[in-house]
């Protein structure tokens, strides 16, 4: 009886020091955070080498395409234009190439995952990129901020390759440094201690908790907090791709499904591609790769921004107010280029920019921030596979059709592309405004039990515990409102 009393004493204590330490972490700063878990923001930052060589990859698949030696060896000399242009199909191959790839990648890294971890999942996978990369060299002759700063990289080493007589293959070959990083940092961290919860491997999940932890921390109390969530998870749910797609289950995937789409929604294919699209608007080859930077340096300044704004503005608001800024800036630039004259391409260049710099900021953070918030601990790995999936998708059947509307051999809208926009950024707020919750400062427990209870997207703010969820439970016909 006594030691049954100490037992549930100890339980006691460490409910109470769990939840202490959410509300304190719910009080703290930004820098209190990130200086309390400087561990875990380190293994971060870390990890997005990977990102980078994403980014990397992008801007330069992207952008190589307006480099006027590429143009030479791949494309066509368009007499009307007096200048080599790329042809549309040629074009749309080239864009679809790479998302491609990472949607049977984002399939099975879900499913890898799961099977051997995450450090071993990461490793494998850097380590078949350099060796990708030396394939297509030789055939050829924190996500958004690290994105856009691969991309910045890229786009440097396409700028000072435009003179040489081979510079796109260099561009290919210096992805190299990029995918062998994350082999290394997938070495040195820790395995996911969720991940090990779940494989019943409780000591090292312990050690590697420990790990991340700052010090003072208690380890086993926050290891025991994870195993709660999982066996509440696992009761109703085991992680398999047909999970995600069950009733139960459906609503969550569909909203990561969705935030994974909004980058083709407000227009980052065509903004990626902005080199070679703003020399079809009319602006020379230089200029448009100076203003392909100087996007990129105010898409960084924009995520930095995001970085404080998303610590204290919601999430949902974010996505609907920078999907609404963004429909107008795409009208501004299909009225403009209705007319003709000198201004047209610096204002569609000026437009492109302002885009990037309002999503910086909003909808393109915060939908990796809803994603990772929406997905269950169990279903966790398979759930973002499948939005990575849709992300691809998204990019590849963006990346197939924008040649045909805007490049002058078919559609050539060239500039009025920017109405299309208009359209899918208006789409887009609206399904964003029906089915994106607020989960900003939640727990795991939180966020499963509003799912649970069924909760309209907008009751997720204003959810305070059990009664007033049944409250509005009650009132709710349709949870997706």
């Amino acid at each position: 009886m006594m030691m049954a009393g100490k037992e549930d004493a100890k339980e006691q204590i460490s409910d109470v020091t769990s939840h202490s330490d959410e509300g304190d972490d719910e009080r703290r700063t930004l820098w209190q955070s990130i200086k309390k878990y400087r561990k875990v923001v380190g293994y971060t930052i870390a990890l997005t080498s990977a990102i980078l060589l994403y980014g990397y990859d992008n801007v330069v698949v992207g952008t190589v395409s307006g480099m006027p030696k590429f143009q030479q060896d791949f494309g066509e000399y368009a007499s009307r234009d007096q200048k080599w242009t790329l042809p549309s199909s040629w074009l749309a191959l080239w864009n679809v190439s790479s998302p491609l790839g990472a949607m049977l990648g984002a399939l099975l890294g879900g499913w890898i995952q799961d099977r051997v971890g995450r450090r071993v999942a990461l490793g494998t996978s850097s380590l078949l990129s350099a060796i990708a990369v030396a394939i297509m060299g030789s055939g050829m002759a924190m996500f958004p901020v690290f994105t856009l700063l691969g991309q910045l990289t890229g786009a440097l080493v396409i700028y000072a390759s435009l003179g040489e007589a081979k510079g796109y293959t260099m561009a290919f070959y210096s992805q190299w440094p990029f995918s062998f990083v994350p082999v290394l940092v997938a070495l040195l961290m820790p395995e996911s201690p969720a991940y090990l919860v779940r494989r019943r491997r409780r000591s090292e999940a312990l050690e590697a908790q420990a790990r991340l932890d700052p010090p003072g921390a208690d380890t086993r109390a926050i290891v025991e907090g994870v195993a709660r969530d999982v066996e509440h998870e696992e009761g109703t749910a085991k992680p398999s791709f047909a999970e995600c797609f069950h009733k139960r289950n459906f609503r969550r995937t569909f909203i990561v499904m969705w935030v994974n789409s909004l980058t083709a929604i407000f227009g980052i294919p065509l903004l990626g591609k902005a080199s070679y699209f703003l020399q079809i608007v009319g602006m020379g080859a230089n200029s448009s790769i100076i203003f392909l930077i100087l996007g990129i340096v105010l898409g960084l300044l924009a995520n930095a921004v995001s970085v404080w704004v998303m610590s204290r503005v919601g999430r949902r608001p974010l996505i609907l107010l920078s999907l609404g800024v963004s429909s107008v800036l795409w009208l501004s630039m299909g009225i403009v280029n209705c007319f003709t004259g000198a201004m047209v391409p610096w204002w569609t260049a000026i437009a492109m920019m302002l885009t990037i710099v309002v999503n910086g900021v909003g909808s393109w953070p915060a939908s990796f921030a809803v994603a990772a918030e929406t997905s269950s601990l169990t279903l966790r790995a398979k759930t973002q596979g499948i939005g990575w999936f849709v992300s691809a998708l998204s990019s590849a059947a963006s990346g197939m059709a924008l040649p045909y509307i805007f490049n002058p051999d078919e559609g050539n809208l060239r500039g009025k592309i920017g109405f299309t926009y208009v359209g899918s950024c208006l789409l887009g707020l609206a399904i964003s405004w029906l089915i994106i919750p607020e989960m900003k400062g939640r727990t795991v427990g939180e966020v499963d039990r509003m799912f649970e209870l069924g909760l309209g997207a907008r009751e997720f703010k204003g959810w305070r515990g059990e009664e007033v969820g049944r409250r509005q439970t009650s009132r709710t016909a349709w949870p997706w409102v």
